[in-house]
């Protein structure tokens, strides 16, 4: 389970540096993460909505909110997880 949150942190914040790459400003790197299917609530992890647009998250408050999306979100997949490495060995 460990290495499967680290991985869909791994995955989140591979989107993020494109979003980056492929945006010079927050409201450019939050069209391309809509434009590529994410949610509000996913572009909120690493995006601060304000009165006159987005701008950048402070790092010390991302893993929060990662942390909360996994929480929201990704609970499936640490349990297909765990169900697979409890029944690996299990007789076909």
């Amino acid at each position: 389970v460990s290495f499967a949150h680290e991985a869909l942190h791994t995955k989140h914040y591979f989107w993020y540096f494109e979003s980056k790459r492929y945006g010079d400003t927050p409201e450019k790197s939050v069209k391309f993460l809509k434009d590529h299917g994410f949610s509000d609530d996913f572009v909120d992890i690493f995006y601060e909505q304000t009165a006159d647009g987005f701008k950048y998250r402070p790092a010390d408050k991302i893993d929060y909110k990662d942390h909360i999306y996994m929480k929201n979100y990704d609970h499936g997949v640490f349990d297909r997880v765990k169900y697979d490495f409890n029944h690996r060995y299990d007789p076909k």
